[in-house]
């Protein structure tokens, strides 16, 4: 009996990766990289005094911190600057494997962090993907 195929967005799922699912998943992954940077941005403009905010520049900082821990699993304390918090959380966000970025980015989302990405990555199925709160836009997945 022939193994049924699994597809989506038009993509046979295999294992190992294919250079197809690949390809989809870099695509996916610069959008979330350009989410999660410009979340970073807002919160770092908010932290040093450029954008003003409800809550000021500490209320900058705190959500400035809030993505490095959502992303990271840690957060720097208060001896740090925000400049270096941000530069710290840039570095990690920029070079992340896309399997990472698969995980943290439904946490982003989750937390109200970062917003829905046009498509889910594929290969990477965990818990989250049955999440009630999906980081991907549902309607456009084509499974068959």
């Amino acid at each position: 009996m022939k193994k049924k195929t699994r597809t989506m967005y038009g993509i046979e799922i295999t294992k190992p990766h294919s250079k197809e699912m690949y390809a989809h998943n870099d695509k996916v992954a610069e959008e979330m990289k350009k989410n999660i940077l410009s979340e970073i941005y807002i919160a770092y403009s908010q932290a040093i005094g450029f954008t003003s905010a409800n809550g000021g520049m500490h209320a900058g900082e705190e959500r400035l911190k809030d993505i490095q821990e959502e992303f990271m699993g840690i957060r720097m304390g208060d001896g740090y600057t925000p400049k270096e918090v941000k530069e710290d959380i840039e570095n990690d966000v920029t070079n992340a494997e896309n399997w990472a970025l698969h995980q943290n980015y439904g946490y982003l989302h989750s937390a109200g962090i970062v917003p829905k990405v046009s498509m889910k990555m594929i290969g990477h199925d965990n818990d989250r993907d049955n999440t009630e709160n999906p980081y991907w836009n549902e309607q456009v997945i084509n499974n068959k």
